[in-house]
């Protein structure tokens, strides 16, 4: 007896796939709640995108504040440098 007795009449593999529905055999109303969970992941993404880029502590922030510091690193030199040619030679 061959194999193709024993299993009965066989369907090719996309055949088979299609068959199995779209849901891929899960429960019913699955693909909605995954839809949902989906979308709550988009939203959150995008709201740590917005703060990240945007909001408070951004980058663009922190490379405005980094600047500041460098041009008051730089001022502080100069005052430093102006304190020392008026301090008295004998204290030195």
């Amino acid at each position: 007896m061959r194999i193709e007795d024993q299993l009965g009449p066989t369907q090719p593999y996309a055949a088979r796939v299609r068959s199995a529905g779209s849901d891929g055999g899960c429960l019913p109303g699955w693909d909605l709640i995954l839809r949902w969970v989906l979308l709550a992941l988009v939203l959150v993404l995008a709201a740590l995108q917005y703060r990240l880029w945007v909001g408070e502590g951004s980058l663009g922030e922190i490379t405005v504040l980094r600047r500041e510091i460098r041009e008051q690193h730089l001022e502080l030199e100069r005052l430093r440098e102006r304190n020392r040619a008026c301090r008295p030679r004998w204290r030195t």
